[in-house]
C-alpha cells in the first residue's frame, strides 16, 4: 500500500512509511522555520490535520491542504529545507543511508510542486 502527495496533475508516490516519515520530518523542520504568527498558524493547522485525519495510504492534496499562496511558499521552503537536511544527514538516523537519496528527492519534488503552483490560490 502507498500514499501520495499531489497538486493538480503532479504526484509524488511514496510508501506508507515514507509518507509518515516525510510528514513528521516536515513538521520538525517547519517548527524550526516558523518565526511569525502566520507561519506558526500554518504549522499548528498541519499538526492538527496530521493527528486527526492522516492515515496509512492517504493521498494528500497539497492544493486543498495549503490554501493560500503564502502558505504554499512557507511549505515549499519547509520541504526544500527538509530535502537538504536529509541529504546532509541532519535529520533521521545517521546510521541508515539507503533511504536518504530517494527521500530527499521526494521532499524536493514536493517543494517544487508547491513553488510552481504557489500563485494559484
Amino acid at each position: 500500500m502507498s500514499g501520495s502527495f499531489f497538486f493538480g496533475q503532479h504526484t509524488v508516490f511514496v510508501s506508507n512509511r515514507r509518507l509518515t516519515t516525510l510528514v513528521e520530518f516536515a513538521l520538525s523542520t517547519a517548527n524550526d522555520q516558523a518565526t511569525t504568527d502566520e507561519s506558526r498558524a500554518f504549522v499548528d493547522r498541519f499538526e492538527k490535520l496530521q493527528a486527526d485525519t492522516f492515515f496509512p495510504g492517504i493521498d494528500i492534496d497539497l492544493e486543498e491542504l495549503f490554501i493560500s499562496s503564502s502558505e504554499r511558499r512557507f511549505w515549499a521552503s519547509v520541504f526544500a529545507e527538509l530535502a537538504k537536511r536529509i541529504e546532509q544527514r541532519r535529520i533521521g538516523s545517521p546510521d541508515q543511508h539507503d533511504w536518504r537519496q530517494e527521500a530527499a528527492d521526494q521532499a524536493a519534488r514536493i517543494a517544487r510542486m508547491l513553488v510552481s503552483n504557489q500563485d494559484e490560490g
